[in-house]
């Protein structure tokens, strides 16, 4: 190592500010956070589909896939796992067999009481659903809706801690370096703060390529004589920062909220 410095090689050691160390800290929680939203949001949505035959379907697709089918008349179409009345139902009666024991009144009560609006007609899409779904047998379905109740908790506090941890990073990222990326029109505090933090100081490369190297976006390269093949992509580098590059570059980059 001393021989290396001694002909220029390598870089002197800067130790981060308080500030910057507490913004990487705190974006690894954030990326630790969002990956376990990912998996959950994973295990969630086909423990839905198997209480709730039919619930869930994105019309669209279907009638590309199948356009001489009749398309279904899911209760969600999109955003499953973030739909109010699908949360509530999750949560306080994930049981389909009690929802139809309920019926309409009963059910329309208790989107009111969590706070959420439920006409008759949507109650009855809600049932109408139900009722013409393969229902799993009802000792089945009261083991399968305790999983998923226990489940999309756990989903929700890992969201909450989600969003908690996007506000600290946003509040102390323009106090960081992550300012001079923020400044770019389109970047957010977040996505700044996220693309600075695997990166750490940025004299520590020269060219735009190390960047591209370290996030895992350079190509396989493979030479043989007087021929250069290239290749996919590595991905052999940080995918955390492969994502943020991604979503820095699309026009239209939003958070991602727990899964893709």
């Amino acid at each position: 190592m001393a021989a290396c410095l001694a002909d220029g090689l390598g870089h002197p050691a800067h130790l981060l500010t308080d500030n910057a160390a507490q913004v990487r800290e705190l974006v690894r929680s954030y990326e630790q956070v969002r990956d376990q939203l990912r998996f959950l949001g994973r295990q969630l949505l086909p423990q839905v589909d198997r209480l709730w035959p039919g619930a869930i379907a994105d019309v669209k697709q279907f009638r590309k896939a199948h356009p001489d089918l009749e398309p279904p008349t899911p209760i969600v179409e999109t955003q499953a796992l973030d739909h109010d009345r699908l949360a509530v139902l999750r949560l306080h009666c994930p049981d389909p067999y009690q929802a139809l024991a309920f019926g309409t009144p009963d059910l329309r009560r208790l989107f009111h009481e969590y706070g959420h609006c439920a006409g008759p007609k949507t109650v009855e899409v809600i049932l109408t659903t139900l009722r013409h779904s393969p229902l799993p047998p009802k000792a089945v379905a009261a083991v399968y809706a305790t999983r998923l109740q226990a489940d999309y908790r756990r989903y929700q506090a890992l969201a909450e801690a989600n969003q908690g941890l996007e506000a600290h990073i946003a509040a102390l990222a323009p106090q960081s370096a992550a300012r001079f990326v923020d400044s770019v029109p389109g970047i957010s505090a977040l996505l700044a703060a996220r693309y600075l933090a695997p990166i750490g100081d940025a004299s520590y490369f020269a060219t735009a390529s190390q960047v591209w190297a370290l996030a895992g976006y350079d190509l396989i390269t493979a030479e043989s004589g007087d021929t250069k093949h290239l290749g996919h992509i590595t991905k052999r580098g940080s995918p955390a920062l492969r994502d943020v590059l991604y979503q820095i570059g699309c026009p239209h980059h939003q958070p991602v909220p727990g899964h893709r």
